[in-house]
């Protein structure tokens, strides 16, 4: 094996354990994401809506990881490359062993490991833990490691996935990674298997590497992900072994976590729970006819407030849901439409936002001390039954300046710009909340597979617009080969920094398009750009409104399959801000809110929405709870300390947090609905 190949699969090992304690915390506490703003280098400073980065989290190292590997005879049979499949995976593993942290928690699991006889109850129970998941263990795993060797004639992944839960205890985010080359050969079945686990109330997920395996073992390791809450994706070699390892690790430790305070929606408007400053978690309604109502309170009178609503289903298909932000009496603010997309039948992602300046600045409501938002899925929405949901808050304080600042922006016209050498190579989010932070004017290199969405994240100022290029390669090895007529198509989108839809779907592209058929036998592109950033965006609805607040936009790259060999596609994502910072608002009372920055912020909210909570205000609770939040109570994040910088802010910023639908790696077809 040479220098590089080993170099790569320490690399990637690297990163699937180091991400593997980018964990959620429990669900019994309630986690905040920060917010912060960010001062423009030039006029003043300028308020921006930004999250930490992922591998900032205090809890990076709360998660389990537990490796589970087949030791089965197989596994001394070539790789697509030639290579004995167990030195791939040994070499990897002993080379990555002096990168990890002391104090990270893993451990090693094999199975087929000690009985060479088939056809026998104890080849059936051929498990064993070779290296309990704890920390500071790094000799009992080089060890390990060193003494892996393929032997086993049978190949019970069944009974390994139960022994790999109890090995991993009931408390914390927990992960099982299984790497196997073949079918299951005893019972228990192990689909079955990872659905008792998930039924069973653990909070754990299994995700599966298949290493050249055939149509028949492919089929059931992905029924094992698939009920396991977890993804399947394929490898052939070394190499694309390596990309599924990092792939997996994402999906295995940064997931769309729940966030916030619990607040129940209620079919009542007078009795619906109030949001202000902080994060808020709750479900969809049971069906179409039940409407959903909270009331959102400004603590700055004449401000703006931002609404964004997230949901991640956990199946695909055509859905909607409605938003609609009104005054008490019932005068109209804003109203859309989120329409949830996907690149596979178990991979979903829909959002949407509404303002209180949506309908040309209308005087009710942006007067009015409290606004209510009612929620309402549309016909035939199914699949959108009681899924958890994100609802963003945001409270932008009156300005003096409205008169000097530019008017909305004109639809936007794409600047020529070609992907370069990349800077780095990123591996990206599988949800708004873990994106990585990109700096504009780079190209960055990373990887998703099929039925995924990724995600990136890009500060952007007030007189900017983010253009995002994503570039596929042409396809290689195993991936061009199964590439077929129409099998894959690779999509773009961006999301603003209260989530709603932000691409400019009427930008002059010239022969760019968001959306591609990846080329069986050249480069492929996708691009988007948002309007410019400006604040008087926001009198409108859609797209352009979005664009209405600085801070981190997001960029989602899919790619939708009807093949079921899940795997790995490189790709580059170019992003640029396309101008120079200007028009910034000048807010008439700068020490109304706390200065919420990176460092300092836990979840918006300061010293306003510190007095608009009530003293009595409903204790956390964990996201199952199903106690309603009625009449006057105050669901708010806990008050941020104010640095005495003197930085003027204008914002108020609560990120309202939930919405957790698992990511899968579905190989169905599912058109997604995107506006062009």
């Amino acid at each position: 094996m040479t220098r590089l190949t080993t170099r790569r699969a320490a690399m990637a090992l690297t990163t699937l354990i180091t991400t593997a304690f980018l964990a959620a915390p429990a669900l019994g506490v309630t986690p905040l994401i920060t917010t912060g703003f960010l001062a423009a280098p030039a006029l003043g400073m300028t308020p921006l809506i930004t999250t930490p980065d992922a591998q900032d989290s205090p809890d990076s190292t709360d998660g389990q990881l537990l490796l589970v590997l087949d030791a089965s005879g197989s596994m001394r049979d070539n790789d697509g490359a030639g290579h004995p499949k167990i030195d791939t995976a040994r070499t990897a593993l002993d080379s990555v062993v002096d990168d990890l942290d002391a104090d990270q928690r893993v451990g090693l699991r094999l199975f087929a490991s000690t009985e060479s006889e088939s056809n026998t109850t104890a080849a059936c129970n051929d498990s064993e833990l070779v290296v309990p998941v704890g920390a500071h263990n790094r000799a009992d795993l080089r060890t390990a490691v060193q003494d892996y060797e393929p032997f086993g004639g049978e190949t019970p992944i069944g009974y390994a996935l139960q022994e790999g839960a109890a090995d991993l205890g009931s408390e914390g985010q927990r992960s099982i990674l299984l790497v196997s080359d073949g079918i299951s050969t005893c019972d228990p079945d192990p689909c079955e298997v990872a659905e008792g686990l998930t039924e069973d109330g653990i909070d754990l997920a299994i995700h599966v590497v298949g290493l050249d395996v055939d149509s028949q073992a492919r089929e059931q390791l992905q029924c094992i992900a698939a009920a396991g809450n977890g993804t399947y994706i394929d490898a052939t070699d070394t190499d694309t072994l390596t990309s599924a390892l990092t792939q997996v690790s994402t999906r295995a430790f940064r997931p769309f976590t729940i966030m916030g305070e619990p607040v129940v929606g209620t079919t009542d408007p007078e009795s619906a729970p109030t949001l202000v400053a902080g994060q808020f978690t709750d479900h969809a309604a049971i069906n179409e006819e039940v409407t959903t109502w909270y009331r959102v309170r400004r603590t700055v009178p004449g401000s703006t407030l931002h609404i964004g609503l997230t949901m991640r289903p956990e199946h695909g298909g055509t859905s909607s849901y409605q938003l609609y932000l009104e005054t008490p009496e019932g005068r109209g603010c804003d109203s859309t439409v989120g329409t949830p997309w996907g690149a596979g039948m178990s991979n979903t992602f829909g959002t949407a936002s509404v303002r209180s300046t949506g309908t040309n600045f209308a005087t009710a409501c942006e007067e009015a001390d409290e606004l209510m938002l009612r929620v309402k899925l549309g016909g035939g929405s199914e699949q959108l039954y009681g899924t958890p949901a994100e609802i963003v808050v945001a409270e932008d304080n009156p300005i003096t300046n409205r008169e000097e600042l530019p008017g909305r922006a004109d639809r936007a016209e794409w600047v020529e710009m070609q992907p370069g050498e990349p800077a780095a190579e990123v591996v990206a989010g599988s949800s708004l909340n873990d994106a990585p932070r990109i700096e504009p004017g780079q190209t960055v290199s990373s990887e998703l597979t099929r039925g995924e969405i990724v995600f990136f994240k890009v500060p952007v100022d007030y007189g900017q617009r983010l253009q995002a290029l994503a570039e596929f390669p042409a396809p290689q090895g195993a991936l061009a080969d199964s590439i077929g007529y129409v099998s894959d198509v690779v999509d773009i989108e961006i999301v603003g920094p209260t989530r709603g839809e932000a691409d400019d779907g009427l930008a002059r592209m010239g022969d760019l398009s968001s959306r591609e058929i990846l080329d069986d036998e050249g480069a492929s592109q996708v691009a988007a750009t948002t309007h410019e950033v400006r604040w008087a965006n926001r009198g409108s609805g859609t797209a352009l409104g979005a664009s209405s607040l600085a801070g981190d936009y997001y960029v989602a790259v899919s790619l939708t399959s009807s093949k079921e060999q899940l795997l790995p596609v490189p790709f580059t994502l170019t992003t640029e801000a396309v101008g120079q910072p200007s028009g910034f608002p000048e807010y008439a009372d700068p020490s109304a809110v706390g200065d919420l920055t990176e460092e300092t912020a836990t979840a918006g909210g300061g010293d306003a929405a510190e007095d608009a909570a009530s003293t009595d205000a409903p204790e956390q609770t964990a996201p199952n709870d199903q106690a309603e939040a009625t009449g006057e109570d105050v669901a708010a994040a806990p008050p941020v300390e104010s640095p005495d910088d003197g930085a003027p802010n204008g914002l108020i910023i609560a990120l309202v947090v939930g919405g957790l639908g698992l990511l899968g790696a579905g190989g169905a077809l599912l058109a997604k609905v995107m506006r062009t």
